[in-house]
């Protein structure tokens, strides 16, 4: 059960890390020298997370 919770949880981290790069991103904390489009690269991290999920 608990190789099961484990391997859960570590399918749904890079969903959950979705909001944090969200934020970071959008305060400029992060800077990928896009601008505004940064948050563009947020898509395929999203889509990806739901795949790997």
């Amino acid at each position: 059960m608990s190789k099961f919770l484990g391997k859960l949880v570590l399918c749904m981290l890079p969903l959950a890390l979705t909001p944090i790069w969200g934020y970071l991103i959008s305060d400029g904390y992060l800077n990928f020298g896009g601008g505004e489009k940064d948050l563009l690269l947020l898509l395929p991290w999203l889509i990806w997370s739901f795949i790997y999920l």
